[in-house]
């Protein structure tokens, strides 16, 4: 009785720790991120990587669904105001003289009623395809999100791991992806950092990374290098910081080769999204390919 007990009781600290999310160590990895790789390698095959993946899933989630609900609500306020205009503006009134018993310079009974009735007509048919769109884009840019990050992670630990195996490093894959998981944690930052730009100032940023150096152009090199740009920021160069940390403790390669490793890692990650993303933009002629793939590349 007493060993069924015992097993039942191990048994759910197993499920509370699967389930759980060590926010202190995501701490830890922001003030001592080798002290949270060293942790992570005596843990080996036990090692969380749920905790960064589940709190930096739901931020990115959180941010693309504010950029899209504040950009479509900008948008809908500019189409109101042209509404607007258009329906009180110089174009509805009739030229001089007198026009269907109306005074000189004003458009008659008639025409003010047909003009306002077709553009409450108008508003409406905008408001409902307006409301259609933000829901299809709120859907394909938390897609896109969780799609390029999940490509991101991936692909970090994946190359990590065979260019320290070619280096005569120790390769691990599950450590590699575990390590990975975590080395994501600046771009939790980012996203937490574009949450509060919006809040602040109710509009997004339109031009990020590096991509606002490059002259608008619709040519194939243009667009890839502003794909480049877009991913080279502060918390890239914070990511590679942290994976030479990270192959460093995981493969017990000297310093420069751990950084060479993590450099080669990042830049083969940043061509590979940057070339889909060239792809998608030239393949995709439709909103619904572009507005999925946009974030995902990013």
């Amino acid at each position: 009785m007493k060993l069924k007990k015992t097993f039942t009781e191990d048994r759910n600290k197993e499920r509370q720790e699967r389930f759980s999310i060590n926010f202190k160590r995501l701490g830890l990895m922001i003030a001592r991120p080798r002290q949270v790789f060293t942790e992570l390698e005596s843990e080996n095959h036990k090692a969380d990587w749920k905790s960064p993946i589940l709190v930096i899933a739901v931020i990115l989630l959180l941010a693309s669904l504010l950029a899209v609900t504040n950009s479509s609500s900008a948008s809908t306020t500019q189409s109101q105001s042209s509404n607007s205009n258009s329906s009180f503006g110089f174009s509805n009134m009739g030229p001089g003289g007198m026009q269907s018993g109306g005074p000189m310079g004003m458009g008659s009974p008639t025409q003010s009623t047909t003009t306002s009735e077709s553009a409450s007509t108008d508003e409406t048919a905008t408001s409902s395809t307006s409301s259609s769109s933000t829901l299809l884009s709120r859907i394909l840019s938390a897609l896109g999100s969780l799609l390029g990050f999940t490509l991101t992670w991936l692909l970090i630990g994946s190359l990590a791991n065979l260019i320290s195996i070619s280096f005569g490093g120790q390769g691990n894959t599950k450590l590699a992806t575990v390590f990975a998981a975590w080395t994501c944690v600046p771009f939790g930052i980012r996203s937490l950092m574009q949450i509060m730009y919006v809040i602040a100032t109710g509009n997004t940023i339109n031009a990020v990374g590096l991509s606002g150096f490059v002259t608008t152009s619709t040519t194939a090199m243009a667009i890839f290098l502003e794909k480049i740009l877009a991913q080279i920021d502060i918390y890239t160069i914070w990511q590679a910081v942290l994976l030479a940390m990270g192959v460093g403790v995981m493969t017990k390669l000297d310093k420069k080769k751990s950084i060479l490793i993590a450099l080669i890692s990042v830049v083969m990650v940043i061509m590979i999204k940057a070339l889909l993303g060239l792809g998608f933009e030239k393949i995709a002629s439709i909103n619904i390919s572009s507005s999925l793939f946009s974030t995902m590349m990013r």
